[in-house]
């Protein structure tokens, strides 16, 4: 079709309008949109989801618009997005101080901390962002009157891609659950580092040793924090963990199944004759790796020779694995938005087990209540014998061992665990008395209670927030 129109005073036609059929091929290409308009457009979708794939968006642009974009447009829309969803993650170091102060002012107790510096040969510039501690009372007095003396301690790298990493120091409650403590956010990690987190630590807990004595700690031998512990904690055990010992029993060169078990039998056995025949084993299969095992002193690996008042046996640091698996889909957001995020998990968990224990019809938590029928089950091929009162000779073929009901075990196992084993458990019914009673109180109602007993304040909107948008 097409129009057209004399020209005034001419004999000239002009075409005014023309419709042919089209010839050039279809485009889904377009210079009409950008990444501050896409950003708008996507914003609630990735709010609801801000672990959406750069694909993703790709396709659902594609999907809605019938249009392509690059890559690289989808990057940055996305992280246009983040920004507004979850804040500038360089203007919220300027917001730490008082996004802690705010967390303080509601949760009276406790202890947040900044460790700034100012560069030396620029002394006139502002004090650079160089750690940060966080501590909330509910947690630091749950630990302190209701678990265990004993903390696991690790460092995890932030997905921020500046170096950063998170410090966390994790205990267990009386069922056995991993129980946040404390965590931190430092640039590097190293002696010095280490020493400031366990300092903020010290004085989080009040002192070097609480109500059931010094605490107990276990690692896996980073860089530094052997030192740091030593140095801020000079009376407390230090346990390693056994499975990064044996990934370094490896890198030595000692490899090999039959290795490993023997290392394991090591490890994991209570009595010390136990422990003497599995060295035996070992030394007899490899001289060089039963060398390269002895210089690390059993005190710190081997169940005979560890400290027994943190009653637990663990030779593994899986609490610290388990806190860092917990908080593994926030450690790639901005520093106070990952810190707001792990308190907010954190807070129906505590609730929720404090409300929990009201209702419950157990006095002995579940997990120990099981090892404890476990060992009664296993008492029955014991016989026992009294020597006194309170005293009494056990015996399990081929072995036997002396039982003091005033909770030491010849076996060691009662001692550690604060379970009474198989041969306390036989001797205990002998004396007519109940194995319940004999339990340690760190695994009862009233404790598992206290550790649970305060409440986790969320914080409402505060100034910082507005800092963060208005900055």
């Amino acid at each position: 079709m097409v129009c057209s129109s004399q020209i005034k005073e001419e004999k000239t036609h002009c075409i005014r309008q023309i419709m042919l059929p089209h010839t050039c091929g279809t485009t889904t290409d377009t210079s009409r949109i950008n990444s501050t308009w896409l950003a708008k457009e996507y914003e609630d979708e990735i709010r609801s989801d801000p672990s959406m794939s750069i694909t993703a968006l790709i396709d659902a642009v594609q999907r809605r618009f019938g249009i392509e974009i690059s890559r690289h447009m989808a990057y940055r829309a996305k992280n246009k997005a983040l920004e507004v969803v979850e804040g500038d993650g360089d203007r919220q170091y300027l917001c730490i101080r008082d996004y802690l102060q705010t967390v303080m002012e509601k949760n009276p107790g406790s202890r947040c901390h900044v460790w700034t510096i100012r560069p030396i040969n620029k002394p006139e510039k502002n004090p650079r962002f160089h750690g940060l501690f966080f501590g909330l009372h509910a947690q630091i007095e749950g630990f302190k009157n209701g678990c265990r003396p004993f903390i696991g301690i690790d460092g995890c790298f932030l997905k921020l891609g500046n170096g950063a990493q998170v410090l966390a120091a994790t205990a267990r409650d009386g069922n056995n659950n991993f129980y946040p403590l404390v965590f931190g956010v430092v640039g590097t990690e190293d002696t010095a580092t280490w020493s400031w987190f366990l300092n903020q630590l010290k004085y989080a807990l009040g002192g070097t040793t609480g109500q059931f004595g010094t605490y107990t700690f276990m690692s896996d031998r980073q860089k530094g924090l052997l030192a740091a512990v030593h140095l801020v904690f000079p009376h407390s055990s230090h346990r390693y963990c056994l499975r990064h010992i044996y990934a370094n029993f490896q890198s030595a060169g000692y490899k090999g199944g039959d290795l490993k078990k023997l290392v394991d039998a090591a490890a994991y056995a209570f009595d010390k004759c136990d422990f003497d025949v599995a060295m035996e084993e070992l030394r007899k299969e490899d001289k060089d790796a039963w060398e390269w095992m002895c210089n690390i002193p059993p005190k710190h690996w081997a169940r005979h020779a560890l400290d027994t008042h943190c009653k637990t046996d663990l030779v593994v640091n899986n609490i610290s694995e388990v806190f860092n698996s917990y908080i593994l889909k926030v450690r790639d957001k901005p520093i106070v938005t990952m810190i707001d995020s792990i308190r907010t998990k954190l807070m129906p968990r505590y609730a929720s087990r404090r409300e929990g224990v009201e209702h419950v019809q157990w006095e002995i938590t579940p997990t120990y209540a099981e090892r404890l029928e476990w060992e009664k089950r296993n008492a029955r091929w014991c016989t026992a014998v009294c020597a006194k009162k309170g005293l009494w000779q056990v015996t399990n073929t081929p072995r036997t061992y002396e039982v003091n009901l005033t909770e030491s075990s010849g076996c060691f196992k009662w001692d550690l665990t604060g379970i009474p084993c198989k041969h306390d458990v036989c001797a205990i019914y002998k004396a007519k008395e109940f194995p319940e009673d004999y339990v340690s109180d760190f695994f009862k109602k009233p404790m598992y209670k206290e550790a649970y007993q305060k409440p986790h304040i969320s914080s409402s909107r505060s100034p910082w927030m507005d800092e963060n948008e208005n900055t």
